[in-house]
């Protein structure tokens, strides 16, 4: 349910009785009022004249649900995907916090908050636009309180909106007392038949990120070397590699691991490996990959997630070394130099309103077009899981620019900036198609 208001309240017991209208999340607030039946069709005519007020109101997205299975000693994370922009949270009546930035967030702890008896859970979220209660906002001013989509907020080709809302969904996490946490493949080399896989991931045991500062030496010059109290028990954790469900390899590996966050890293290698490759290059061959955790012989955790084998590098251009030659601008793909066919990529929607087939339509039409490479340019943003998985089928390379826009980072919140930036990078880092991180134009 969606709720908006012109003032933000100071209790959720407020919103009772006000007029809701039903919204299927991930949602803008504009997308919602049109398919609510609340405005007329945005694109048409001068409607987008109509959805201008919407900026200036506060927005309540309200759920129900039940309280997942779960172990006593178990912890549940409410995870954001990405709210646009200002948000605040509560779980059954208790506020939980704010939030800024619209690439991912907040990741809020609740189990503590969450109702054990049979009954519904109520999550809350209030949204509030970039340039709320600032309706002058100049999207072509950097101003220090906006990390968001800078395309998204009246800019060229979309002049007459200013995106906002619930925008990329939430889920809930149960995290068991030993779990793992960003599992990571990484294709180290290729050749002889054979491929050599890096695995990486995080331990946890008794604890999880949610305990863990992200600059816990704040005010000193380096860290003391720590030890901690071992864990008795049999602990496993097994890498599995499937080809259409057929398990094509399996290894076991023995951490030695203390209580609180441990990391381990291993190499090893896959026979006969199927490559992924871009489009018209060969098959786009992807993996599908678990990572699961047993303690004393009982499945505790899993992570799923696809896994292309390929290398991807660059060398230094042939020719007389002026200008741009002295970069490395040759894409070289599992051994193979290639002229890379790209192009750049804008969001499909102004308002978001993008579901799966959608995406799959475009880029499927960009693989028939013989298009390798798209680059999400500095004005756009940090794109769905939709759009990944997509160019992962269709063999189409992504060059992944942060929002920079043009603009230098000072003058945003570095807190802000900083915790969007590594969030994504961990959220990306697996896909087969990513082959550049940018810095918000070609150049970077």
């Amino acid at each position: 349910e969606l709720v908006s208001t012109d003032t933000p309240v100071s209790s959720i017991s407020e919103l009772d009785g006000k007029e809701s209208i039903t919204v299927e999340t991930p949602s803008s607030v504009q997308t919602a009022y049109y398919k609510a039946g609340k405005l007329p069709a945005p694109y048409l005519h001068l409607n987008s004249k109509l959805y201008r007020e919407l900026e200036q109101k506060v927005h309540y997205y309200s759920k129900s649900f039940k309280t997942p299975r779960m172990d006593e000693d178990a912890t549940v994370i409410l995870a954001f995907d990405g709210i646009d922009y200002t948000s605040r949270v509560w779980v059954n009546g208790t506020f939980t916090g704010e939030h800024q930035g619209m690439f991912g967030g907040p990741s809020i702890r609740i189990d503590s908050l969450l109702r054990h008896d049979g009954g519904e859970n109520q999550v809350t979220v209030e949204v509030r636009s970039a340039n709320y209660n600032f309706p002058e906002y100049d999207s072509h001013v950097p101003h220090n309180f906006v990390r968001s989509w800078f395309f998204s907020k009246s800019r060229e080709g979309v002049t007459p909106f200013f995106h906002l809302g619930m925008w990329n969904g939430a889920r809930l996490e149960v995290l068991p007392h030993y779990h793992i946490e960003r599992p990571f493949l990484a294709t180290k080399s290729i050749g002889g038949g054979k491929a050599v896989i890096g695995f990486s991931t995080e331990i946890f045991c008794g604890t999880n990120s949610k305990d863990y500062t992200l600059h816990p030496w704040t005010g000193g010059q380096g860290r003391a070397l720590r030890s901690g109290v071992e864990v008795n028990k049999n602990i496993k954790v097994t890498v599995r590699l499937s080809d259409n469900g057929r398990v094509a390899y399996e290894k076991v590996f023995t951490p030695k691991v203390i209580e609180g966050r441990c990391w381990m890293e291993e190499t090893f290698e896959l026979n006969n490996p199927k490559l992924w490759y871009p489009n018209q290059m060969g098959n786009p061959d992807i993996y599908q990959a678990s990572v699961v955790m047993s303690v004393n012989g009982e499945q505790v955790d899993e992570v799923d997630f696809d896994f292309g084998v390929r290398t991807i590098g660059h060398e230094r251009s042939a020719g007389i070394r002026v200008a741009d030659r002295w970069n490395d601008w040759q894409f070289v793909v599992n051994g193979e130099k290639m002229f890379v066919k790209g192009m750049n990529w804008m969001p499909l929607d102004a308002l978001s309103d993008m579901p799966y087939e959608n995406y799959d339509w475009v880029l499927r039409a960009a693989r028939d077009m013989g298009i390798q490479m798209i680059r999400i340019w500095g004005t756009g943003f940090l794109e769905t899981e939709k759009f990944y998985d997509c160019c992962n089928k269709y063999g189409i390379m992504v060059w992944q620019d942060f929002t920079i826009a043009n603009f230098d980072t000072p003058e945003w919140p570095q807190d802000v900036w900083e915790a969007q930036v590594c969030q994504n990078i961990f959220r990306l880092r697996n896909q087969p198609s990513l082959a550049v991180w940018g810095g918000g134009n070609e150049f970077n």
